[in-house]
């Protein structure tokens, strides 16, 4: 996961600045195929066999404050896929490990059993602040992790779909059910496939 952080960072900051390229059809990747999102102004941050992943920005409720979502598939996962019995307990100790280090903190987990795209996945939910720094005058970022950990057909390989928004600590999380809606709707547009590798 924590490369997973450096490259949403880095997206999420180029998104900020690179011109909209907006997502049509179906991205396909190893074991997966997800639609791209229907709603207007996300744009395309990745599109490889390994990580197929887009990023919004949604205005906050004052107009100055915005919270960045980025939404995508990874295949690129170096973990050894569980049995599905263990799923659960294998998700929450990965996101426990990479999800807090000397830069953040993991505040809050949830893992759960569940099914996406008829697959077998540990379902979760987790918050994640980055750690006080008195030198730094920026504001503390905070962010909000969802999504699954899904074993593809076969089982011997998994996938992860997430969502991760982020947005000033002080602001707190979104007000507008819009993000959610939007996330909910990248998770219904995800299909499983038997993986190339």
């Amino acid at each position: 996961m924590k490369p997973l952080i450096a490259l949403l960072t880095a997206l999420l900051t180029a998104c900020s600045a690179a011109p909209p390229v907006a997502p049509a059809g179906d991205y396909r990747g190893d074991g997966f195929v997800v639609a791209a999102p229907s709603s207007s102004g996300w744009r395309v941050g990745s599109a490889t066999a390994d990580a197929v992943v887009f990023h919004k920005r949604f205005a906050g409720s004052s107009g100055n404050d915005a919270v960045l979502v980025s939404a995508g598939v990874l295949a690129d996962l170096s973990a050894p896929a569980p049995a599905a019995s263990a799923l659960a307990d294998s998700t929450r100790r990965l996101l426990q490990t990479r999800l807090s280090d000397l830069r953040f903190e993991l505040i809050d987990l949830k893992v759960s059993e569940g099914t996406l795209a008829d697959a077998p996945c540990a379902r979760y939910d987790a918050v994640q602040v980055e750690r006080y720094d008195p030198d730094s005058t920026e504001p503390r970022r905070e962010y909000a992790h969802t999504g699954w950990f899904c074993l593809l057909p076969g089982g011997q390989h998994w996938r992860q779909a997430y969502a991760t928004s982020v947005y000033p600590r002080i602001q707190g999380p979104p007000v507008s059910s819009a993000p959610r809606d939007e996330i909910a709707a990248f998770f219904a547009g995800i299909r499983w496939n038997p993986p190339s590798r």
